[in-house]
C-alpha cells in the first residue's frame, strides 16, 4: 500500500511573525536606550543599575508563574492579553511626572508583565507548528528584524528630541504587541508529559543539563554590564545616540 503524504499544518505565520516583530522591537527601544532614559530624569548610575537588575529578578518569577496560571486555565490564550495589557497599563506610569522612588514600583510591575508574555508566546508558536518545528527561525527572525529597525530609528529620535521622550516613542509598540495577541491563539491544547520518574532534581543533575544552565548564566551576567552601562560608557565618550543605535 501506497503511504500518502500528509500537508503541512496551515501556520499563520503572519500573525505569530508580528506579535514577535512589535515585542522584540519594543525590546530593542528599552535594551539600549532605558539607562539613558533614567539619566534624563537624573538618576544616578547605582539608581539606573538597580532600576536595571529589576528587569533581570522579574525574568526569574514571571515566566513560570504566568505558564502555570496559563496551563490551568480552560482559556489560556486570555493570559497572553491580559499579560499584554497590563503590560501597556504598568508602563503608562512612566509617562506621568512621579517621584523618583516610586519608578521602582513601576519597573517592577512593567517588567515583570512584559517578561511575562514571550514564553507563552512561544508555546502557542510551537502548537501550530507542530513536527514542523524547523520552520520556527522563518518566524522568529521577524523579532530579530523589529529589534534592528527600532534599535537604528529610536538613536536617530533620541538624537533629535531627547532620552526623556522615549516612553512616549515605545507606547505605540506596546500598544501594536497587544493588538497582536488579540489576533493570536493557541492551535491546539498542550498535552501534559508524563512525569520524570526521578523527579526535577534528577533531570538537573545531569551534565548535558547543567552544562546549558552554566552557559546560559554567564550569558546572561553579561547580558547585565552590556545592556546597562555600555550606552552610558559612549555617551560619555560623546558617540552620538544615532551612531550608538
Amino acid at each position: 500500500m501506497t503511504s500518502v503524504a500528509l500537508p503541512s499544518r496551515a501556520v499563520p505565520t503572519a500573525r505569530l511573525s508580528s506579535f514577535y516583530f512589535f515585542y522584540y522591537a519594543a525590546l530593542g527601544a528599552f535594551t539600549p536606550y532605558w539607562s539613558l532614559y533614567l539619566q534624563s530624569r537624573e538618576m544616578s548610575v547605582t539608581a539606573i543599575s538597580v532600576m536595571m537588575s529589576l528587569w533581570y529578578a522579574t525574568r526569574v518569577v514571571a515566566p513560570s508563574t504566568w505558564t502555570s496560571l496559563a496551563a490551568v486555565s480552560p482559556h489560556p490564550i486570555r493570559w497572553l492579553r491580559i499579560g499584554c495589557v497590563l503590560t501597556i497599563a504598568c508602563f503608562a506610569g512612566f509617562l506621568v511626572p512621579a517621584p523618583p522612588w516610586t519608578l521602582y514600583a513601576v519597573m517592577i510591575a512593567f517588567c515583570f508583565f512584559y517578561n511575562a508574555v514571550m514564553p507563552q508566546f512561544e508555546s502557542i508558536t510551537l502548537t501550530h507548528l507542530g513536527a514542523d518545528s524547523h520552520r520556527y527561525g522563518m518566524i522568529r527572525v521577524w523579532g530579530s528584524l523589529g529589534f534592528i529597525i527600532v534599535v537604528t530609528l529610536f538613536g536617530w529620535l533620541i538624537e533629535k528630541q531627547g532620552a526623556s521622550r522615549l516612553p512616549w516613542m515605545m507606547l505605540p509598540l506596546f500598544v501594536l504587541m497587544t493588538g497582536s495577541a488579540f489576533f493570536n491563539r493557541y492551535a491546539r491544547n498542550i498535552s501534559t508529559h508524563r512525569h520524570h520518574d526521578g523527579g526535577f532534581w534528577s533531570i538537573v543533575r545531569q551534565k548535558p543539563v547543567l552544562a546549558f544552565f552554566i552557559a546560559a548564566f554567564l550569558e546572561q551576567l553579561s547580558f547585565g554590564p552590556y545592556y546597562t552601562f555600555f550606552s552610558l560608557y559612549m555617551d560619555q565618550h560623546g558617540y552620538s545616540t544615532s551612531l550608538l543605535g
